[in-house]
């Protein structure tokens, strides 16, 4: 957990940054909850305190290779992607995107979900796609500053929005074809 930026994690995203279910990752997120390493927000996110965060992040980075690092990076943020398109795809199924869509993947039951899972996620999306354009793979950042471009204007989240451009611009811009 001390890999990822964002505010909070759900077992949805735990469990992409594992590799996990999201029933381990529930379960894994509660046993640190009752050690009071992480809060439990009781709508089904969980955050850290800073210097836990820290701490998480110096164990990642002194236990884990960074091939296992990278990995579960990749696997985060392709949860995003997935799932910011999905929700993005149903809200506003006429707009143009960089990105095909994916088959399968998440599906959301109603727009309303999707609008919920987008306002939940809304700073998780954010940070990781201001994330990526100052790690790897930055590709990332432009391709969810894509999918989150229709639903920040329309959610009129302008801070939100100018930090994902300028993100993305500059990591576009930098990127050799």
């Amino acid at each position: 957990l001390g890999l990822v930026p964002g505010p909070d994690v759900t077992a949805e995203s735990a469990a992409a940054l594992t590799g996990s279910t999201p029933a381990v990752a529930t379960r894994l997120l509660d046993r640190l909850a009752d050690a009071s390493l992480l809060e439990a927000h009781g709508d089904g996110r969980y955050g850290l305190h800073d210097l836990i965060r820290l701490f998480a992040r110096e164990c990642a980075l002194a236990d884990e290779s960074e091939p296992e690092r990278l990995a579960a990076r990749a696997r985060w943020y392709g949860y995003y992607l997935q799932t910011a398109e999905a929700a993005v795809r149903l809200l506003y199924p006429t707009r143009l995107r960089l990105l095909e869509p994916p088959a399968g993947g998440p599906q959301f039951d109603s727009r309303t979900a999707a609008l919920i899972w987008l306002d939940s996620e809304q700073a998780n999306l954010v940070a990781a796609t201001i994330d990526a354009a100052e790690q790897q793979p930055v590709e990332l950042a432009w391709l969810l500053a894509d999918a989150l471009r229709s639903y920040l204007w329309r959610r009129m989240s302008i801070a939100n929005w100018k930090a994902v451009t300028t993100a993305s611009v500059a990591t576009a811009a930098s990127t050799k074809p």
